[in-house]
This record gives structure tokens, C-alpha cells and sequence, in this order.
């Protein structure tokens, strides 16, 4: 079937361009996606693909869950153009099922995109995976740099664009992140005073309810930073809630109170 596809390639792309699609290509794919685009994909985007590191969407999704989808995905092929130098523009609409924040099939998702086919590469398809590789570098690095609204902008822009469909997961994840970075702003810690432990003040000015909190004061010893960390549960929504602290020994002068980590 893959043969006889390569060989139609060279005079109709519509054959190769639909089996690429059905296959949904992805930023990295799983081990029987792998067999079947690495015929239909050029050698370049072959390889790419071999090599890839598993998206966080494709962890979450796994095998079954992929293989699912593409058996339920079906695709039409536009009106094909000739792009120069033994290329083919190819438009392919994609409607499959979308995969939700936690890995699972969704509601059905249509997705537009614009490929090529390569005669010399005989007659197989370019995704544009050089440049969605480059797109999910640009994402890592905000991340590194602790830009969260940059690396979802860039992961929904890539999603778009190149329409794989476990990056839904991905885009969650940095989504969630920054908006709790966000609401950390919402998070005042007080110090209250100090005895044989700290006592301090969290006030939840946000209009989120937080499932666990962890409260912490770091002192200065003679040792070094020393760290005493305090739990709080259900801290709802514009409450104020008392804190205490244990006091390492050997703390000298003030201490400083901050919130560790906190869920929603």
C-alpha cells in the first residue's frame, strides 16, 4: 500500500498527503506512528521524527489513546498547486478527536494545514517539522527563563500551525503554571511575632479556594539558612488565617515568610 503510494506521489500527491494526515503527524509520535509516517514523510522529517523527544501531551496520551485517534481521524485534500523546483502545495483538512488537558479523547477538533510534496524526495511530504522543532525550542527556553505567557502564546501559535494535537496537554500545563505564578500575588504572609515559635498571618486575597498551602520562614543562623515550613488546608477565598512557625536553633535576627507552594 506505502509503495504504491511513493509511486503515485510523483504525478498525484493527493494519495501520500491523505495517508500522512490520517497517520497525525505530531512533534514526536509514538512507536506505531513512527511506522507508519517515516514511509510517507521525506527522509529529512524522517529523521527528525525518529529522533524527537516525547512531547509532555504524547507522555500523558500514550499509544492507545493515539492509535484511537488516528483510526477515528479522516481527512480531505483541498485543491492541490504546484510549488516550483518539483513541489506540490498541498491544503489537508484534518477532523479527528481533540485531546483534552489530562491526556484523553475529546470533542471532535477540525485542523487546517498546508504541506508539501517533494518530488525529488520521491514524492513524500514535508510537514514543516524543521521549523515546529525550532517553535518548541522558542517554548522551552521562555520556560527556562521563567516567561510562562510566552511559552503558551508560542505552544498555541504552534499547535495552530503545525496541528499536532497532543500539544493540547502541553498548552494546559503552561497555561496552569502561569496562572498560578499569577495568583501567588494574591498570597500576603505577615508576621505577627515570635516567641518560642513565629507566628504570622496568610491572607488568600484571590477569589480561589486552595485545597493546601505550605507557609515558609527562613532564618539565619550561625550554620547558615535554615528553613521550618508550616501546612495550612482549605484557606478559602478572602480568608485571613493564622500561621505558626517553628524557630530553628541558633536563629538570629529577623525572619523572612514566604509562601513554598500552594493548590487550588
Amino acid at each position: 500500500m506505502i509503495l504504491a503510494l511513493l509511486l503515485l506521489g510523483c504525478t498525484d500527491p493527493e494519495p501520500i498527503a491523505k495517508a500522512a494526515c490520517q497517520a497525525v503527524p505530531g512533534l514526536s509520535v509514538d512507536p506505531e506512528g513512527l511506522a507508519l509516517l517515516e514511509p510517507l514523510l521525506t527522509p529529512t522529517e524522517g529523521t527528525l521524527l525518529a529522533q524527537a523527544e516525547p512531547t509532555l501531551g504524547l507522555t500523558a496520551a500514550g499509544p492507545a489513546t493515539m492509535a484511537k485517534l488516528r483510526a477515528e481521524a479522516s481527512c480531505e485534500v483541498g485543491e492541490v498547486e504546484s510549488a516550483g523546483s518539483g513541489r506540490w502545495a498541498v491544503p489537508v483538512t484534518r477532523t479527528a478527536p481533540s485531546i483534552t488537558p489530562d491526556g484523553q479523547l475529546g470533542e471532535p477538533e477540525t485542523t487546517e494545514l498546508s504541506w508539501q510534496v517533494v518530488a525529488d524526495d520521491g514524492g513524500r511530504v514535508e510537514t514543516g517539522l524543521k521549523k515546529a522543532i525550532a517553535m518548541r525550542k522558542s517554548a522551552h527556553e521562555a520556560v527556562e527563563q521563567d516567561d510562562l505567557r510566552r511559552a503558551a502564546s508560542t505552544l498555541r501559535a504552534l499547535k495552530k500551525s503545525y496541528g499536532d494535537p497532543a500539544l493540547a496537554v502541553d498548552i494546559a500545563l503552561a497555561e496552569a503554571a502561569f496562572d498560578k505564578r499569577e495568583y501567588a500575588r494574591k498570597l500576603q504572609n505577615v508576621f505577627v511575632s515570635a516567641d518560642d515559635v513565629v507566628v504570622a498571618t496568610l491572607t488568600n486575597s484571590g477569589d480561589k479556594a486552595l485545597s493546601a498551602v505550605t507557609v515558609a520562614a527562613d532564618f539565619e543562623t550561625a550554620e547558615g539558612p535554615k528553613r521550618t515550613t508550616a501546612a495550612l488546608t482549605d484557606v478559602a477565598a478572602g480568608a485571613t488565617v493564622e500561621v505558626r512557625l517553628e524557630i530553628p536553633e541558633g536563629a538570629e535576627g529577623g525572619v523572612k515568610l514566604s509562601t513554598a507552594d500552594f493548590e487550588f
